[in-house]
């Protein structure tokens, strides 16, 4: 029923000019019908549906792994990598040479400093 009803959602979207992915208008079905549902006082099966959701997850993620292309994901690890060392260099010049300016050399600020630089007393 909320496939259903959520197709019709996103092609009433679609028609507006808003392009959403296929899963997203059977979600937001599915979730006004469990409101619905809860306020009236029906409940739903919550065992019943974990199982279902779990099994559903399993199927997904085989599907998914078996039509993965492994060496398309391979071709950015180097990208990824060189822009985390980015980041943590520019987060630890930020740390070094805009924390502990700010906070002086006062006792009472060593606190602050310890907080910028992550130690522990």
């Amino acid at each position: 029923m909320a496939d259903r009803l959520g197709s019709f959602i996103v092609r009433g979207l679609n028609a507006c000019g808003v392009i959403l992915s296929a899963y997203i208008g059977p979600m937001l079905a599915a979730v006004v019908i469990r409101n619905i549902r809860d306020f009236f006082g029906h409940r739903v099966p919550v065992n019943t549906t974990n199982i279902l959701g779990l099994v559903a997850l399993q199927y997904f993620l085989a599907m998914t792994l078996m039509g993965m292309r492994l060496w398309e994901p391979a071709a950015l690890a180097a990208p990824l990598v060189t822009m985390l060392i980015l980041q943590t260099v520019l987060m630890g010049a930020v740390r070094l040479f805009r924390g502990l300016p700010l906070h002086g050399r006062e006792l009472r600020c060593s606190d602050h400093r310890r907080g910028w630089l992550r130690l522990r007393p």
